[in-house]
């Protein structure tokens, strides 16, 4: 009896802690999903989602100098308190920096991983993620069951979502605020519109209507999509699904594409389905009723480029050749990012600091440079208001880093100076905004930039001539004595 009750007690407290897991794992879920809301405002034509009745679906791959920080600390915050309830997490600290920061990749997925199916792949540049995808690249969403990949090596942030969720099921869709929208689209701008009328030997009982916006294709698109995101998609309204993937260069073949599938109750499979694509410049919009006569029947084998091509195949035609020739044409170098001093190997980076600074002190007070000097190089510095007072010119340069190179005499020799010239170096672009010499007068380079003063000549005025120290001394006792 008492073996029993214990038995019991222990299944009720196994119970409990699993329930409290899933609880976790289901609010660090939500939170992701959240997240991945406010990344979608910042980039709302730059994401690609996927949002059913089960599954939320999410991907976007935008520079990094464009992801605003507190978006990317919450990111970290959330997926850091996602990793102890994930089956599988993978977490890499990248060994290279970004502007100081260190890069961070997480793969993190919710479902059993089969032995042979846990090692990462590379995928589109330098990106890792779970083999379990059948592929996965910005433009196109990740085939996962619940998985999340997050990325921001180098220059850029790549974000992956697919998790499931169950929305609410109600009586029926309510779009009434997008099919308004689409009234007027549709009064506003040129179009032509008829009745679907399917080949006899593909879909002939196929209902529906099919319009062609001849003008302002992608602008209009952008207005649609856009407003169905942010009020179906964004507020999880029930009953309807959303699919939106945006035209890129990378994927030529791929038309930028807004899909709403719409379900009831009574049917519990796609009622209707809208979906809008850009074709050949023009915007096509088929909108079909009825959709849970095909329940089990794959409709669309290639959707949204099977239909038009069976629908408007002149169209379809030049579309495709258009894109076949961009994907086929020569790809313009990509922009490196600078390289700043802190990458460069330290050899290099000392002969390129100690060269600047000479130049530097010969073009300003070339009387000042006399040989042999030693050579210090600090670590890196940071630009403060302890350094010029904040005006708006020294604003700006709060945080900016830099290298501050000082030339030493030969005490034995020259025992007056503590220092012969001090040059501070930025280490974004090499340039030098500053230089003191060892009377603690100098130049800096904020007004006007180093290469300006060179390029425009240097006015007496901006030199400095050496000065003997004990000369200085004994002018000075003599006016003491009265001398």
């Amino acid at each position: 009896m008492i073996r029993t009750i214990f038995i019991s007690i222990l299944m009720m407290a196994v119970s409990s802690l699993a329930a409290q897991d899933k609880q976790r794992q289901v609010e660090a879920q939500q939170r992701l999903m959240d997240i991945a809301k406010e990344v979608w405002k910042c980039f709302p034509t730059e994401c690609g989602i996927l949002g059913d009745l089960n599954r939320f679906e999410y991907a976007t791959k935008v520079p990094k100098e464009r992801f605003r920080p507190s978006l990317l600390d919450s990111l970290n915050a959330a997926l850091a308190e996602a990793v102890p309830t994930a089956t599988y997490a993978s977490v890499m600290k990248c060994g290279e920096k970004y502007f100081d920061e260190d890069t961070v990749c997480y793969t993190l997925t919710w479902d059993k991983i089969e032995p042979n199916r846990t090692a990462l792949q590379l995928s589109i540049d330098h990106h890792y993620l779970p083999t379990t995808a059948e592929y996965a690249s910005e433009n196109v969403l990740i085939n996962y069951k619940t998985e999340v990949c997050f990325d921001n090596y180098n220059d850029s942030i790549l974000l992956s979502l697919c998790l499931y969720r169950k929305k609410e099921l109600k009586d029926h869709y309510d779009i009434a605020g997008f099919e308004s929208l689409l009234a007027d689209v549709k009064s506003k701008y040129p179009s032509t519109h008829q009745k679907v009328k399917f080949p006899s030997d593909w879909l002939p009982t196929l209902k529906g209507e099919k319009y062609v916006i001849t003008c302002n294709a992608d602008s209009v698109l952008q207005v649609l999509s856009q407003y169905a995101i942010q009020n179906y998609w964004y507020e999880d309204r029930p009953m309807i699904a959303i699919d939106y993937v945006r035209e890129s260069n990378d994927e030529a073949l791929q038309p930028q594409q807004l899909c709403l599938y719409l379900f009831t109750a009574e049917h519990r499979v796609g009622d209707r389905m809208i979906e809008l694509v850009v074709c050949d410049g023009k915007l096509l919009l088929l909108d079909l009723e009825n959709l849970h006569d095909y329940k089990g029947i794959e409709i669309f084998p290639a959707p949204p480029m099977g239909w038009i091509s069976k629908l408007e195949p002149e169209l379809y035609q030049r579309d495709q050749e258009e894109r076949l020739a961009r994907l086929n044409a020569p790809k313009p170098t990509p922009p490196q990012r600078p390289t700043y001093l802190s990458d460069w190997e330290e050899a290099k980076r000392t002969e390129y600091l100690t060269q600047k600074a000479k130049e530097v002190m010969l073009t300003f007070g070339p009387d000042w440079y006399q040989e042999p000097m030693k050579v210090n190089i600090s670590e890196l510095k940071e630009f403060d208001i302890h350094l010029m007072g904040k005006d708006e010119i020294t604003e700006p340069l709060f945080g900016r880093k830099y290298y501050t190179v000082t030339f030493r005499y030969d005490r034995k020799k020259e025992p007056d100076w503590t220092y012969a010239a001090e040059v501070d170096i930025w280490e974004d672009d090499g340039e030098p905004w500053s230089i003191m010499f060892g009377n603690n007068w100098g130049n800096n380079f904020l007004s006007r930039s180093y290469k300006q003063c060179i390029e425009e000549g240097v006015k007496d005025e901006y030199l400095h001539q050496y000065e003997d120290l004990g000369e200085i001394y004994k002018e000075i006792q003599d006016r003491i004595l009265g001398r």
